[in-house]
Formats: C-alpha cells, sequence, structure tokens
C-alpha cells in the first residue's frame, strides 16, 4: 500500500546516502558505495540528453501558429526554471522508481499576469487511487502540503477548524510543529474536465464550484516512472535493483579492513607475571625495555593474524561486476578502457553500445517531457488573454521581440469561412464570434441580421466554421557532451573533404546525404539546396547578360528577355 511506498523512498536514501542497514543488521562502518556511482553516472546521461520540442501543424493554416509555440516555450520553461526541476526530478527517479511532475497555472507570476509553473512533486505528499496503472485514471488525487501559520492567516483568516496534526513522513524524521497547518489539494474530473476542493481538517478553503480549474481535462500531475512495476503508477530504481548486491559489497569490504588493521598492527601475548616493563615495551622510541626475569615464547609471543585468501578477494570482485551488470554502469561507459582496446574510435563504439540501456531509460522520459508540453499549450489556450512579451535569441546572438496571446488558440473563423455558400465572420476570435452569432435577437450587426437568419441557423453556421488549432510535437536532443559535440564537427569535416559540398556535384551530394543519418542532416541539405539555387540564378543572370551584350550591335533596340525559367516567363525590357 502507500504507507509500504513511503518506507521504501525513506530507505532508499539512506542507500543513496550511504547510512542504509539490512533489517537489524546495523550497516558496516566501511563501505564502498557503488550504488551513488551509478546513480550519478545515469543522472549525467540524462542531462547530456536534455530534450527540446517542436511543434508541428496539423493544418497548414496553424503553420504559423506552431513556429510561434516552438520559440515562445523554451523561454516559458526557463523562465520557470524547468531545467532544474528536470534535474531535480531525475534524481528522485533513479533512486526511488518513480518522479512526478506538476504542471499548474500559478495567478501570481508574472506581476499578477499568472504564468505555467512545473514543480517536482514527492511522493510523500501524494494521495490516489492505489490499484491504478495511470494517475489518470484516479477517482481523486490529494495533494498534502503544510503552510506556515502566519501565511495562513493572512490568506483564509484564524485557523479554526483545521489540522495541524495530519502525518507526513520527512526523510530526516522531524515532527511538523504546532505552527505549520496541513492543507489538502483535492482534484476531481467532472465533464472532462478538472476541478478542485482546498481544505484542512473539516474546514474547506477553497471550491471551484461549477468553475474547472483546468479545462484540459487532467491532473496536474505526470509520473515518470524508471523501471514500470505492474499494477502501479511508480516503478522500480536502481536502488531497489541492487541494494542486496551492494550491502554483500560492504559486508565484504568491513572485513577487509578489519582484517588489514590486524594484519598491519603488531600486537602480543605477554605473560603477567613475565617481569616485563609494559610502559617501557609500548614506547616505540625507547631503545632499553628492562625485564625482571628472562624472556622467552612463554612470558611474550607475537599474534600472528592470516590474510584473506584470494578467494574472497575473487568473490568481491565478481559482485561488483555483477551490480555493474545489472545496472549497465559498465567500465566503457565512464571512459575506462580494458583488454588492449585503445583506438579512439573502438573505445567509442563500445560506449555507444554500453549506453543502449541508458538511451531506452532516457526515450521513456520522453513521452512524459511530450505530456507536459502539450500540457503547458493547453494551459496557454486557457489562460494567455492578456498579451505578452518574448524575447526569441535567434543564430549569432541576435535576438527579436514576440507579442502573443491565445486569440488564435482558442480558435478562430478562417479566412472564407461559409456555411452553405454564404461567408460568415471570417477572422473573428473566439469571443468576437460568439457576440457576432448569439447577440441579442435582431441586434444590428449580428449574423441574423446581415443575412437574415435564424438564431439557431447561426448557430450551425458557427459550428459548422469553427476551428480550434491542433498541434503535433517532435522531440529532438540537445546533446551537450564534448563527444557529441566532437562527433559532430568530425562529420561536418569528413563531408568537406569528401567534397559534399562542391557546387558542381550538389545533386549528387544530396542524394547521398539522403540516405545518410546523423545530426544536422536535414539542416546541411536544405542550406545546400538554397546555395544551389543561387548559384543557378547567378549563372542564368550571367547568361541574359551575355545575351544582350552579343546583341548589342545591332543598334539600339528593345528585346525582351526571360527572367526565369521557371512556369511563366516574366519578360523585362532590356535596351540594346
Amino acid at each position: 500500500d502507500k504507507r509500504e511506498l513511503e518506507v521504501r523512498i525513506l530507505e532508499n536514501e539512506r542507500w543513496y546516502e550511504g547510512k542504509a542497514k539490512i533489517g537489524d543488521i546495523q550497516p558496516p562502518k566501511h563501505q564502498s558505495n557503488f550504488i551513488f556511482s551509478a546513480i550519478t553516472n545515469k543522472h549525467a546521461d540524462a542531462m547530456d540528453n536534455y530534450p527540446q520540442i517542436n511543434v508541428l501543424p496539423r493544418e497548414q493554416g496553424d503553420e504559423e501558429e506552431a513556429k510561434t509555440l516552438t520559440e515562445i516555450l523554451p523561454v516559458i520553461l526557463e523562465r520557470g526554471g524547468f531545467k532544474k526541476t528536470y534535474s531535480k526530478c531525475w534524481w528522485y527517479k533513479l533512486k526511488h522508481g518513480a518522479a512526478v511532475y506538476g504542471v499548474f497555472w500559478n495567478p501570481a507570476l508574472e506581476g499578477g499576469k499568472g504564468d505555467i509553473e512545473i514543480r517536482s512533486i514527492d511522493f510523500l505528499n501524494l494521495a490516489w487511487q492505489y490499484e491504478v496503472e495511470d494517475i489518470q485514471d484516479s477517482k481523486y488525487v490529494f495533494y498534502t502540503y503544510y503552510m506556515d501559520r502566519d501565511a495562513f492567516i493572512s490568506r483564509y483568516g484564524e485557523p479554526e477548524g483545521v489540522s495541524s496534526a495530519l502525518e507526513i513522513t520527512t526523510y530526516n524524521g522531524d515532527t511538523i510543529g504546532q505552527d505549520q497547518i496541513a492543507v489538502v489539494d483535492c482534484y476531481y474530473k467532472e465533464d472532462g474536465k478538472v476541478k478542485m476542493l482546498k481544505f484542512s481538517g473539516s474546514r474547506e478553503l477553497e471550491s471551484m464550484g461549477e468553475s474547472p480549474i483546468y479545462d484540459h481535462g487532467l491532473y496536474p500531475f505526470f509520473v515518470d516512472a524508471l523501471y514500470p512495476k505492474a499494477g502501479r503508477i511508480h516503478g522500480i530504481g536502481v536502488v531497489d535493483a541492487v541494494k542486496g548486491i551492494q550491502n554483500t559489497i560492504n559486508l565484504f569490504d568491513d572485513i577487509i579492513v578489519q582484517n588489514s588493521m590486524l594484519v598491519g598492527k603488531t600486537r602480543w601475548f605477554i605473560k603477567d607475571n613475565g617481569g616485563i616493563n609494559e610502559e617501557e615495551f609500548l614506547n616505540y622510541n625507547n631503545p632499553l625495555i628492562h625485564a625482571a626475569a628472562s624472556v622467552d615464547e612463554m612470558t611474550l609471543r607475537q599474534i600472528q593474524t592470516a590474510g584473506l585468501s584470494s578467494q574472497f578477494f575473487n568473490h568481491r570482485q565478481q559482485k561488483i561486476e555483477e551490480l555493474k551488470e545489472i545496472i549497465g554502469n559498465r567500465d566503457f561507459s565512464q571512459g575506462a578502457t580494458s583488454g588492449g582496446v585503445t583506438a579512439a574510435s573502438a573505445i567509442t563504439a563500445l560506449q555507444e553500445t554500453g549506453n543502449k540501456l541508458s538511451r531506452d531509460m532516457i526515450s521513456m522520459s520522453y513521452e512524459i517531457y511530450r505530456d507536459i508540453i502539450s500540457c503547458c499549450i493547453e494551459l496557454i489556450r486557457q489562460f494567455y488573454d492578456e498579451t505578452r512579451i518574448f524575447r526569441i535569441t535567434g543564430e549569432g546572438g541576435s535576438y527579436s521581440f514576440v507579442a502573443y496571446d491565445n486569440r488564435r488558440l482558442k480558435g478562430t473563423l478562417p479566412e472564407g469561412a461559409a456555411y452553405m455558400g454564404q461567408e460568415i465572420g471570417a477572422g473573428l476570435d473566439s469571443g468576437e464570434q460568439d457576440a457576432a452569432l448569439y447577440p441579442e435577437e435582431g441586434a444590428a450587426g449580428s449574423v441574423e441580421a446581415s443575412m437574415q437568419i435564424s438564431p439557431d441557423a447561426a448557430g450551425s453556421m458557427y459550428a459548422a466554421a469553427f476551428r480550434r488549432p491542433e498541434f503535433d510535437l517532435e522531440l529532438s536532443v540537445q546533446r551537450d557532451s564534448p563527444y557529441s559535440k566532437q562527433s559532430q564537427n568530425s562529420t561536418i569535416l569528413q563531408l568537406w573533404n569528401g567534397g559534399f559540398f562542391n557546387p558542381q556535384v550538389a545533386d549528387v551530394s544530396m542524394i547521398a546525404l539522403k540516405q545518410m543519418n546523423f545530426d544536422g542532416k536535414d539542416e546541411i541539405i536544405n542550406s545546400l539546396e538554397e546555395y544551389t539555387r543561387q548559384q543557378a540564378a547567378m549563372a542564368q543572370m550571367a547568361q541574359q547578360q551575355q545575351m544582350a551584350a552579343q546583341q548589342s550591335a545591332g543598334g539600339d533596340e528593345i528585346v525582351e528577355v526571360p527572367l526565369s525559367g521557371e512556369g511563366e516567363d516574366e519578360l523585362v525590357e532590356v535596351p540594346l
């Protein structure tokens, strides 16, 4: 149940810190935290492959809107510190098996205009219908947090009938003080939209009533699981997969350290009445030691401690290799080499092969990222009523400013929209359409009045012509690793040396390029096609000038010279 998950999360956090124990056995004093190394390595892989979004239109008329959304969405995410949230969720996901992104509308942001806020949500503060596999299928979702008493009074008045004793588990075992008020946000769905009730104890604090909080119909929580677990929205983390092996390695390490201390430090048996001055014996700087009687093995004898067998160390190394194999944290993935492999290309091939587990793990997170961006677009559609200004940074560091609101996202009647052959309300946004199509009966300027039709017919026209833009989302990967940049640069140099950018063989080069697969291929093909068109236009212009020069000896006459060879020729008069 949920309590079991909370206990596991707290235990995994202790394993990550190297402080965990199995059952009632205290953790060894000396241990090697391979779990920490595995988690940090996989987190680095995730951040090296940070995703980027490209919004694609489903209809030709939405191309400009899709282009604008592609430009402003990264700005919105950057303003909200999404990359920091993305990193935090990956730490949580690797340790505990799943992370939760909270995608909310915060009306206090941007000077009261409001904006999108994406936060990392702790499973300890979340409750849902536990048997579902998708949190969106839960009947209710409860998000619990604590408010400072003074902040609570400032917003909701005196804390009468509220709860300050609601149990929330904390990582360090702290007790929530009486100056904290427990607040619960209860989300539920009704008529395809999301509503919320905020309460504390038996007191209702806020209620949306008939008004939904989110029109998109999704709970503002998106769960990103690492290794799926049947029948649960959360999964299994790196710690869950290898903590048993890690505990065995820790026990081996503790024995090795203890044995090394015994072997390295000389110890003696000494007879009680042997007559040896122990104070002088223990002082290594003292050259003389007094003895009251003869000293032999019966009086003083060194303790011999045997070292550990090679089988012991071999077994420990096998456990380490087993742990690396389970989590895919092989030596090549960290830049180490073995077996005489020294060639850069061979090392690179082994690294890419060893990273297949990371690529599979990261690819599933991209699907959640796609859902988050889709939710952001819907929040823009619902709340971006006021015009906002975005600074868009282009190539070379240049920037431009874009003014944006949600009028087109809410839907417009496209130019030339018609119903049964009659044009209606073209170019109006949804609010203006409503005013035109559903005014007071017979009002001047209404569709009914201008077209002399009934309100019911106007409503049918509106439904037939009204269109709400929808988009598809395409993901690309922003690879930040030095190897990725070096590989990309090396590919370009190889193409250059191979003559792919030679204008004389551009057509053949594009045939070969289209069969290749590397990052930036489409940009190179587009640039090469544009360059080829420019060269063809310049050659055509030179030919026209040569023709004009050849005919100039015939006297001052006017000839018509074709300006373009595509489609119908555009003729210009050239004096000869």
